[in-house]
């Protein structure tokens, strides 16, 4: 969805008909905005989400130890798990052959216990570092990307989606409460028969149109600064976008 939101933005340029993008890209749709300020690219696409993919609204419940990720580096890991081998074999070393002491029965023992616990931390650890060396290549990211680093960028969209996500449910709730106050302030201002004879040129009172037009979720709607509609497609993060036209973009690439 991203990706054919971005080509649709980006149309026909050096920039547009990508085939993939970045992870670190994800944490840039919060801050691309519409011509008018109001809404973010993410806020439109959660509002995409509400309407026609909605199994993919509660996505961040997909990845519940995103966070843990983020504290541990496959790494440094690496460099524990070996050198714990090779402290496990200084000791080894100087086992003296030969000798039959209680310590030296007991040292032999915990040896090759150790022995056989570092080196299944060796198989599990070979074994995560080849399905993350495969987790980057699906993803496009560097060989050199360590585990921090990437899953520190998934863990912010996905803490920034529920944010903005948190946000939208914040605004629509903060709209419908002001309707509901503009609709009993027009109800009181009827019933106290304040504007009674302030008749428009159809006749109707003045308070009869307020109340009309509450009752009907009319609203003044203040024209946007700058440009009124997306002349062309724009880049992510540089400049607004027009969600009615990026609505309908959309919906052409679904069909």
């Amino acid at each position: 969805v991203v990706l054919k939101v971005g080509n649709y933005m980006n149309g026909t340029g050096a920039r547009g008909g990508a085939y993939g993008f970045k992870l670190d890209t994800l944490k840039k749709l919060a801050d691309t905005k519409s011509v008018d300020n109001k809404t973010t690219l993410l806020q439109f696409l959660i509002m995409d989400f509400e309407k026609n993919r909605k199994h993919l609204l509660e996505f961040p419940q997909d990845f519940p130890h995103l966070a843990d990720g983020c504290r541990e580096s496959l790494v440094e890991c690496t460099k524990d798990v070996k050198q714990v081998e090779n402290d496990a074999n200084f000791v080894k070393n100087q086992i003296k052959e030969g000798e039959s002491d209680a310590f030296q029965k007991v040292i032999t023992e915990f040896v090759e216990d150790a022995k056989s616990v570092i080196d299944g931390l060796g198989v599990l650890l070979t074994s995560i570092s080849q399905k993350f060396d495969a987790l980057k290549k699906y993803y496009g990211e560097l060989p050199a990307t360590d585990t921090t680093t990437f899953f520190e960028t998934l863990n912010a969209f996905v803490t920034l989606y529920q944010r903005s996500y948190e946000t939208l449910l914040r605004q629509r709730k903060a709209a419908e409460d002001r309707k509901k106050a503009e609709k009993r302030r027009a109800e009181m201002a009827a019933k106290r028969g304040g504007g009674a004879g302030a008749s428009g040129p159809d006749g109707e009172g003045a308070v009869d149109k307020v109340l009309r037009e509450a009752q009907e979720g009319v609203r003044v709607q203040r024209k946007p600064r700058g440009v009124p509609g997306m002349q062309q497609p724009m880049g992510m993060g540089m400049g607004g976008f027009d969600p009615a036209l990026l609505r309908a973009g959309l919906k052409k690439t679904n069909k």
